[in-house]
């Protein structure tokens, strides 16, 4: 199942639902013992809580009369020591709940992060970084307040509101009815607040999703958005997004400062009437002084928890919208997955096979085609140049054999292995890809180098790297092999990253390289030894290399051309060796000389 990411966004119209209820404590189960004995505890705080009051009424009610001030003073201790006793719990509870939510709370980030390595390139296609960073960050932590704090403030609430109620009645039942005349607008008002606040808290979630996705595509386009001058355009547009997030946000705000207000409002009526019709049975001598204290108390201790229940319902419905996000990307399926019975594929020499290919990336449309009717026969050891129009299917043609993509009809075989039929590990260990954009993660170079291979010795890097003619350039580097990378490598030049990217493949040592534009755009410093480095990497392996500098593909084994017809269908114009092509009246041919005069 593969979702798109705006509809995605447009969450279904129910309260959090009890399977999605169920996976939550799926993820908290590992850790039920400290939040089961701190909810056990939460008992025991409920009780410590309640005592005070009745304490407050027996010395006013029972000894204050009497003088009895030996037993005020027991009263008092008694009081001391409640109050002691919440603190306790309280700091017990903290220390168990704490590591066990929060526990819970990275198991479920880990979770997630796991979810995104697994899943198709497809998926991130469509989907907004940003959004993605949502999630993990944003959502996970608003479920720090309601699940982590929620069910012992639950516990809490209930219990307290059972048992002074149960005590009020006790007390007077006639003050007890009086207090029961500001429940049914409190209901009504909590009803209201539930259809429309889950809503509100969508669009909030929605629109600070959208503000991030907006951060985090500013970020990544700097360079164009300044090389084209567009910041006043962009700034524009961000304050179009901000200004609908805070409309969505003062949308909640009015809901929360309009319910919890009536909460407050309903409990001082209640207190008015208690204090009231209080001081008349008081006067009437049917209770005691120290009754409507402790009533009074009490009454404070019910509406408490139904505040903090009406506070704590803001909260679920913020965390149900970030569940339902959260779900829908744990239950994404990867397009791309092995299937059953798939085979791991074994040391591969390295002959490569497309027949009858088609394919579209809009899975949902079939013409016209990326590709279509691709056949094509590599054979091991053989370097095979791709050139073409832009769109025309070159990256394509290696997304497909990177298994990123499956075609909608036709296959593609690695040493007559259909790739729908081997897992995807086994495939990937063997193929080596080096892309224009030569990605390096945090870390140092020796970091980097040993990516594919954590476990091998540095003796062995430095090995491959000598081989291969890098060691100089990067034993040049501020700090070595041990220079730090930050920033998808920012710091290092061009031809560096390129040099540590072809070293890592080579120490790698896959049967089949994929190169997408990796020796363009480098600098006249390192471009010589990139070139060599290039040559010695390629050297008796399966190459498709992809590149716009044509003087880089002039020695291809075979260099193939693809084209668009007509109809905008994607297919394999021409292929032969560079002299062939040149010989001919080919789009090659054609390509080639433009390319000569251009530089």
């Amino acid at each position: 199942m593969s979702i798109d990411i705006e509809l995605e966004e447009q969450f279904a119209r129910t309260s959090l639902k009890r399977s999605t209820l169920k996976r939550v404590l799926k993820f908290m189960l590992p850790y039920k013992a400290p939040i089961i004995l701190s909810l056990v505890m939460e008992l025991l705080y409920v009780g410590a809580e309640i005592l005070p009051p009745h304490l407050i009424k027996m010395g006013i009610d029972k000894y204050l009369p009497d003088g009895n001030f030996n037993m005020i003073f027991i009263l008092a201790l008694i009081y001391l020591l409640s109050i002691l006793t919440l603190w306790s719990i309280a700091y017990i509870q903290i220390k168990l709940v704490v590591k066990a939510g929060f526990s819970f709370l990275t198991d479920l980030r880990k979770a997630l992060f796991h979810k995104l390595q697994e899943l198709s390139l497809s998926y991130f296609d469509k989907t907004k970084e940003g959004r993605i960073i949502s999630r993990i960050d944003r959502d996970v932590e608003n479920l720090e307040e309601p699940l982590i704090w929620g069910p012992f403030s639950i516990v809490n609430s209930f219990f307290s509101i059972l048992l002074v109620s149960y005590i009020m009645v006790n007390y007077s039942l006639k003050l007890s009815l009086a207090t029961l005349a500001v429940l049914p607008p409190l209901l009504v008002a909590t009803e209201i607040f539930r259809r429309k606040g889950l809503e509100a808290f969508r669009k909030v979630k929605e629109g600070l999703s959208i503000i991030t996705a907006e951060y985090a595509e500013s970020i990544n386009g700097v360079r164009v958005i300044q090389a084209y001058a567009m910041e006043k355009q962009r700034i524009a547009r961000f304050q179009g997004v901000n200004d609908l997030y805070i409309k969505q946000v003062l949308d909640v705000s009015r809901l929360q400062n309009t319910y919890l207000p009536i909460t407050t409002a309903l409990y001082g009526a209640a207190i008015a009437i208690i204090l009231f019709y209080g001081a008349y049975l008081v006067s009437i001598k049917e209770i005691g002084i120290g009754v409507l204290t402790a009533f009074i108390l009490y009454l404070g201790q019910f509406f408490g928890p139904i505040r903090w229940l009406s506070s704590l319902y803001s909260e679920l419905l913020s965390a149900s919208a970030a569940l339902e996000r959260i779900f829908l990307l744990l239950d994404t399926s990867p397009d791309i997955k092995d299937r059953e019975g798939v085979t791991e594929l074994p040391r591969i020499k390295g002959d490569v096979s497309f027949e009858n290919v088609y394919f579209n990336y809009d899975r949902e449309q079939e013409e016209p085609w990326t590709l279509a009717d691709f056949n094509l026969l590599v054979r091991s050891g053989e370097q095979i140049a791709i050139v073409g129009p832009t769109g025309a299917g070159k990256t394509t043609i290696i997304n497909l054999l990177s298994h990123f993509y499956e075609p909608q009809k036709g296959s593609i075989k690695i040493d007559g292995f259909n790739l729908q039929d081997i897992s995807l590990s086994s495939l990937r260990k063997q193929l080596g890809i080096v892309l224009q954009d030569n990605f390096l993660f945090s870390g140092t170079v020796m970091d980097n180098l040993k990516y594919s291979r954590p476990d091998v010795a540095d003796e062995e890097v430095i090995k491959a790297a000598k081989a291969l003619g890098s060691h100089d350039i990067i034993s040049g580097l501020s700090d070595g092999y041990n220079t730090k990378v930050s920033g998808r490598g920012e710091g290092l030049s061009l031809g560096e990253k390129q040099l540590i990217c072809f070293t890592r493949i080579f120490l790698a040592n896959p049967r089949i390289l994929i190169l997408d534009e990796a020796t363009s755009a480098v600098d006249t410093i390192t471009e010589r030894i990139v070139q060599e480095a290039f040559n010695k990497l390629i050297a008796g392996r399966t190459s498709f290399i992809i590149a716009h500098r044509l003087s880089t593909i002039r020695n291809a084994d075979r260099i193939i051309v693809i084209e668009k017809d007509d109809a905008g269908n994607g297919y394999l114009l021409e292929e032969g060796t560079h002299e062939e092509l040149i010989r001919t009246d080919s789009k090659y041919a054609s390509l080639y000389k433009d390319y000569i005069r251009a530089n």
